[in-house]
């Protein structure tokens, strides 16, 4: 049974330098990394951390943002900036300093500018390899004036000081790397290189890419590349939101794995996906999550279908069966364990058990019934595990197909017990039929005072952003009745007790955490309406993203309520949002659906669009594709490449 200690964490954020709270007033953060080793750089204009902070962490162990390894306890991150000293005078990034990802580097570069008494100061970050635990800091000083300038360089790490003197010519240029690096130990290090150190460009020349005259499309869709790939340990390991929970889902990650695989990180997601399959499952087909295992009650049934989704998705965009063929008898598993009589009920045909889809459970008073999210991933799983098993002749792909079928028909037209009503889909109904409308927490003393699910009244558990997941993976057409009315009620949860726009994940009267926009169940609702053709809705969600901390770096909070911490985690940065967003541009902005013998694409662009350039790896091949909109046709028109393996161009004009 859980226990309400597993929600409680004791990291205070009022204790210590201000420097260890995640969420500084208009905090922005940029990730970097290579598997080896991770960053970060804190940007904080606002003065209530350091304006400018270096982060860095390994990889394989999950920590709290106050464990990272340039974290000094009583100076918090300030030594890690550049102080830059010239005649006893002292500079350093400011206010008005600014930091954003390069725009023509070669591999994720973050630069810093800033200016120092007629110097001008830029600080590049990047990985200069795959292979070891470090990274660079190349920093290249301009002398506005005549004169030569002598000055000091100074930037400190717990236990690393490095001081540096040099001279800039006048009206010239200084430039020199600085590498950080992770001895045996994990200690970092600080040292000047004598020669200069470029970056690798062959990982990342065949990755995807796209560009469009949308600016936000274009940044998020980089930045979330370039920080999902990056946060991945070489050995697969990945916090499920950074510096917030330390710990792993198969839900989660399995979300972030599909990023790596549309964005062209096969090897990486390979590895990824192993280790879920290997280490996440056990042998009965039980998945974990918040890196526990479950009982039956409390299982969470959809991530056994969001896995084998993955696991296809692997196998479609890659043609690699390798995997699959190496795990088929854990596969099987898989995708029969949500098929036992603990959950498969003969009466209704759907699936129950006393655990919803955002992991409230007993204690917030979810009773035993049937959750939306776990009928739609299980019957997509099914399907999934069915192509697997055709393709690479294992199981029972006849039987599954027909158990989904089934799954599907009880889920969309039983008199009693289907999940829709008055023709929109609903979150849950009870054992019995009932419609769970509500829930009533057990034992409210465990909870902090101040949550919506403590507050007088009802607590409403529809509407639920879950449920636009049925278009999005086209369990029903989004131009059906079905579709649209089940989107309009969801139009509750924009704004819900808020200002400033957003979705809740679902009625904030049930919220056990903080009342707040969450921005992957956003990203949820957007792709459902760009499936429905409500570019306008899409690109609220866009826009919104934009204007909430996190947007000029493409890195955001999993939720932007008053978080109580303690005894709720500090809010941390989510990478299934990068998941959602990449999947937001390559599968149904781009449209790239992968085929037996050859590769689909149907495009359809925003209307803020004129154009899009992309590169996209698949099954073999790198596709250079240009969608030009040039007002023939009011339609998207549908491109099909036979696979060839090798470089391929496309234009496509709709």
């Amino acid at each position: 049974m859980i226990e309400f200690e597993e929600h409680i964490y004791k990291d205070d954020p009022l204790i210590g330098h201000p420097d260890v709270r995640t969420r500084l007033r208009d905090a922005e953060y940029f990730f970097f990394g290579n598997g080896h080793i991770n960053g970060a750089i804190q940007y904080s204009p606002s003065g209530e951390g350091s304006p400018f902070g270096l982060l860095v962490m390994d990889p394989d162990r999950l920590s709290m943002k106050r464990d990272a390894l340039t974290m000094d306890p009583l100076c918090g991150l300030e030594k890690t900036a550049l102080i830059i000293t010239e005649k006893n005078k002292q500079s350093q990034f400011g206010k008005k300093g600014k930091i954003r990802w390069h725009p023509e580097a070669e591999v994720p570069t973050i630069e810093v500018s800033w200016h120092s008494a007629g110097i001008s100061v830029t600080e590049n970050f990047f990985c200069s390899d795959r292979s070891n635990p470090q990274f660079m800091r190349e920093i290249v000083l301009q002398n506005h004036d005549e004169a030569e300038r002598d000055i000091q360089i100074r930037t400190s790490v717990p236990g690393d000081d490095l001081v540096y003197c040099t001279g800039i010519p006048g009206n010239g240029s200084k430039r020199f790397d600085i590498v950080n690096f992770l001895d045996s130990q994990k200690t970092l290090h600080l040292e000047i290189l004598s020669s200069k150190k470029t970056a690798e460009t062959k990982y990342w020349e065949n990755k995807a890419k796209v560009s469009s005259d949308n600016i936000l499309v274009d940044r998020f869709f980089n930045a979330s590349h370039y920080q999902l790939a990056s946060m991945v340990s070489a050995e697969g390991r990945m916090d499920a939101s950074i510096w917030q929970y330390n710990r792993e889902w198969v839900r989660d990650h399995s979300f972030m794995c599909l990023g790596l695989i549309y964005t062209g990180h096969h090897d990486i997601a390979k590895k990824f996906l192993e280790r879920l399959i290997c280490q996440f499952v056990s042998e009965e087909g039980n998945t974990i999550d918040s890196s526990e295992k479950r009982h039956y009650d409390e299982v969470e049934l959809d991530q056994n279908g969001e896995l084998l989704y993955t696991i296809n998705e692997y196998l479609k965009w890659t043609g690699d069966n390798d995997l699959i063929v190496k795990h088929k008898e854990k596969i099987i598993a898989i995708t029969e364990y949500p098929l036992k009589p603990e959950f498969l009920d003969e009466q209704s045909g759907l699936l129950h058990n006393s655990r919803e889809y955002w992991e409230r459970h007993s204690i917030h008073g979810i009773t035993d019934g049937y959750e939306f999210a776990y009928q739609i991933w299980v019957i997509i799983g099914l399907r999934a595990a069915a192509s697997m098993a055709q393709k690479c002749g294992f199981g029972l792909p006849a039987r599954w197909t027909n158990i989904a079928e089934k799954l599907q028909n009880s889920l969309l037209y039983n008199q009693q017990f289907s999940l829709t009503d008055d023709n929109h889909f609903i979150k849950r109904r009870t054992r019995k039929g009932k419609i769970e409308r509500s829930i009533h927490p057990a034992g409210s003393e465990s909870f902090p005072e101040g949550i919506p699910l403590m507050n007088p009244g009802d607590h409403l558990l529809n509407p639920d952003s879950s449920v636009s997941q049925a278009i999005v993976y086209g369990l029903i057409e989004p131009g059906s009745p079905l579709s649209r009315n089940t989107m309009n009620t969801l139009e509750e949860l924009w704004s819900q007790t808020w200002e400033g726009g957003g979705y809740g994940r679902y009625n904030v009267t049930s919220e056990p955490d903080s009342p707040g926009p969450w921005p992957f169940p956003s990203l949820f609702i957007a792709r459902a309406y760009q499936k429905m053709k409500k570019y306008d809705l899409t690109e609220r969600v866009i826009k919104w993203l934009n204007q909430i901390p996190g947007g000029r770096a493409g890195a955001w909070f999993e939720n932007y309520g008053e978080r109580i911490s303690p005894p709720y985690p500090q809010v941390g940065i989510t990478p299934w949002t990068w998941a959602e967003m990449i999947m937001l541009v390559i599968k149904d902005i781009v449209g790239i659906e992968p085929e037996d013998n050859c590769v689909r694409i149907r495009p359809t662009l925003l209307p803020s669009m004129g154009y899009l350039v992309a590169t996209i790896p698949v099954k073999g091949m790198i596709i250079d594709l240009k969608i030009i909109r040039s007002g023939k046709s009011g339609k998207s028109e549908e491109v099909i490449l036979p696979v060839i393996h090798e470089k391929v161009s496309v234009i496509i004009e709709i």
